[in-house]
């Protein structure tokens, strides 16, 4: 009978630990929205179907990939609007793709 004691003890610990961790690995639900300039649109193709990749500049930033659904077709020059999340425990931040804001090719 103690054992079992000692096992839900054990067992519920692991669980208040595990909730506590969770919580402080999860980004912040504050978004903030950005522009940031498309330097580079790619397309691969792999076994699995197709995948596309923007290549982004943010102003005083250094420029990232960001993947987004094959179907989008978004030009270089073009303004991407991305929501940006910043993860409270790693201070490291995370955009997803909104929208694109396709460059005036008519100058």
């Amino acid at each position: 009978m103690k054992q079992l004691k000692l096992a839900f003890v054990i067992l519920g610990l692991g669980v208040v630990v595990l909730v506590a961790l969770i919580q402080l690995t999860t980004p912040s639900s504050n978004t903030v929205e950005k522009r940031a300039t498309v330097m580079a649109n790619t397309l691969t193709q792999s076994l699995d179907g197709h995948r596309r990749y923007l290549t982004l500049k943010l102003d005083d930033e250094p420029s990232f990939r960001l993947s987004v659904p094959a179907t989008i077709e978004c030009p270089i020059d073009s303004i991407v609007i991305v929501d940006a999340l910043l993860n409270q425990s790693t201070g490291q931040q995370s955009y997803k793709y909104q929208r694109c804001i396709a460059a005036d090719t008519t100058q």
